[in-house]
């Protein structure tokens, strides 16, 4: 995943968001088999909140591609750098 793909999709589809990160940390030597899409989110929302993952996966996902937030002077979100 490259760094606009994330951009995009952290505004548009942030549940594919955890899917690819998801895929990405799947460790196919200890876990078998890997989920589905739907699966995967079946389970998240049996187990967990999906907002806490989500907001997980932004943090790792900010921190690797060193994204910028740009907030106005209430804190709401303008865009990304």
């Amino acid at each position: 995943m490259t760094r606009q793909e994330y951009i995009r999709l952290k505004q548009s589809n942030p549940t594919e968001l955890i899917y690819i990160y998801y895929k990405d940390k799947f460790d196919g030597y200890k876990h078998k088999p890997e989920l589905s899409r739907n699966e995967l989110m079946m389970y998240v929302q049996t187990y967990n909140d999906v907002n806490s993952i989500l907001n997980y996966v932004v943090q790792e996902c900010d921190s690797k591609f060193d994204i910028i937030l740009l907030l106005n002077s209430n804190g709401q979100y303008i865009k990304s750098l």
